[in-house]
């Protein structure tokens, strides 16, 4: 056995492991809906676990489905980071109400923590992006490094608004609690403090944006494997990754 998983990628017995303990929980989460009535007294079934429990589980399998699909190849350190962050929001952060336990200051140190590391992988998606469409016979590129990161960076800041946007219409239409707008106990915030938790996340999702960009920018003037241990690629049997080639070949004409 021990064999076995050595044999495995970092990232297959961490998912693996993910996935078993999310299997086990919805099983009970299943159990508590069956035996809850829809009463006062005895509360009501857990069907919003349910379903963010489920939505954890399928997207454990996403990296794999677009690896599939489009034949891409993403990096162990990616696919490791996902499932860890998937696990930490969905998991602990939705259905052990870590997002309401951790707090400093009345800020909740989990979600900051989240969106900030959400934030970064979104820059290194848009560097994916860039590289992705260099590639293609029908796009042409020729960006610097310094742009390549300012539109990662835009990149990222877009993606965060569509999920801010996102779980407004899922508190307006379905009377969830995504915007954290309510308190624990179904208190609803008043003025400004309906306000602060999509105000902080758009706030900590620049800033984590931002730390990404400047580290990619003093990494890439210093070593050629930055973009290699990070982006995504196609799966074409060329083991130069489009990105780096493109930032270096884009230097090599600015020095002529």
């Amino acid at each position: 056995m021990i064999k076995y998983l050595k044999s495995k990628s970092a990232h297959w017995i961490i998912k693996t492991a993910v996935l078993v303990i999310m299997l086990v929980t919805l099983a009970y989460i299943i159990y508590r809906i069956a035996t809850t009535p829809f009463s006062k007294e005895g509360g009501s079934p857990p069907w919003l676990m349910f379903w963010q429990c489920c939505l954890g589980i399928a997207g454990l399998f996403l990296p794999d489905l677009l690896e599939r699909k489009f034949k891409l190849v993403i990096p162990s350190i990616l696919i490791t980071t996902y499932v860890i962050l998937l696990f930490c929001s969905v998991y602990l952060g939705e259905i052990f109400s870590f997002y309401y336990r951790f707090q400093i200051l009345g800020f909740r140190v989990w979600d900051v923590m989240l969106h900030l590391s959400y934030s970064a992988m979104l820059v290194l998606l848009g560097f994916s992006i860039i590289g992705l469409l260099n590639k293609a016979e029908s796009v042409k590129l020729k960006f610097s490094p310094v742009w390549i990161i300012i539109f990662s960076f835009f990149f990222a800041i877009t993606v965060d608004a569509a999920w801010e946007i996102f779980e407004f219409i899922m508190d307006s239409f379905f009377g969830f609690n995504m915007q954290k707008f309510r308190g624990p106990d179904g208190t609803e915030y008043i003025g400004q403090a309906a306000l602060l938790d999509t105000m902080k996340d758009f706030v900590v999702d620049f800033i984590g944006a931002g730390i990404m960009c400047v580290i990619a920018l003093l990494t890439v003037k210093r070593t050629d494997t930055f973009f290699d241990a990070v982006v995504i690629r196609k799966k074409d049997g060329e083991s130069e990754n489009p990105v780096a080639s493109m930032v270096h070949k884009k230097e090599k004409e600015g020095g002529k």
